[in-house]
């Protein structure tokens, strides 16, 4: 994985920490196999939380929907048109509270599904990077067995040199 300025990032859902760590993407040739092994509990792991961010927002819509229509309702009843009463409720502060924290929850819910994404895209490059090196030891033992059979010729045309000479 190619250095880049992401670092760490912590995911606060209720009392929960979802910590997103771009190290656990890492592999190289030596530890592919350990990381292919692992990858799997990471993703589950992280569309877990996805499903718990999701859980968060659909409260926070549903309390901030709430709100709105209480507001709306009360400032109908006074008597306001639609357009005014809309207006009003949007300043209202607890309904400004809610409707900011529906949308920190729509942000932790698109952090955590980019963040699968990349696991996705990172598999396919797991995948691509252990299907290169396959092919490179088949053309690496390819070189080998044909460096052995000039071996087993050369040694074959030494001895019957050999043999001629005793002749």
């Amino acid at each position: 994985m190619a250095e880049s300025n992401y670092k760490k990032q912590v995911i606060k859902l209720g009392s929960m920490e979802v910590i997103i760590d771009p190290e656990n993407m890492k592999f190289n040739e030596s530890n592919l196999s350990i990381y292919l092994e692992r990858e799997g509990s990471w993703y589950d792991y992280f569309g877990q939380r996805l499903a718990d961010a999701e859980a968060f927002l659909a409260r926070h819509d549903l309390e901030y929907d709430v709100k709105y229509a209480e507001k709306f309702k009360h400032y109908k009843e006074q008597g306001s048109s639609d357009k005014l009463a809309e207006a009003y409720s949007k300043s209202e502060p607890e309904v400004e509270e809610a409707k900011k924290r529906s949308i920190a929850s729509k942000h932790k819910v698109r952090l955590l599904q980019q963040h699968l994404r990349a696991w996705d895209k990172n598999h396919d490059n797991a995948q691509s990077r252990g299907h290169m090196i396959r092919k490179e030891m088949d053309k690496l033992n390819i070189d080998i067995y044909k460096s052995k059979q000039l071996d087993e010729d050369i040694d074959s045309k030494v001895s019957a040199i050999i043999k001629e000479a005793d002749v």
